[in-house]
């Protein structure tokens, strides 16, 4: 999980935004769904391995992904 965990680090300095947090603010929202894009595309790591680093289920992975990126496939 080293990769998520940089990965997470470099999306949290780069938008200020603490993507664990369990607000649904647009700002710290848009920050969780670029990185679960993120780790999606270039980590092989699972929609439920991504949640779990958040603190969320599989589901709001991909609900997430698709409503901030319409064109990506899950």
């Amino acid at each position: 999980m080293k990769k998520l965990e940089e990965l997470m680090e470099y999306v949290v300095r780069e938008t200020t935004e603490d993507i664990t947090s369990q607000s649904r603010e647009q700002a710290i929202s848009d920050a969780r769904a670029i990185y679960c894009k993120l780790a999606r595309e270039h980590t092989g790591y699972s929609f439920k391995a991504i949640g779990e680093s958040l603190g969320k289920n599989h589901a709001t992975v991909i609900h997430e992904v698709k409503n901030v990126f319409p064109q990506a496939v899950a």
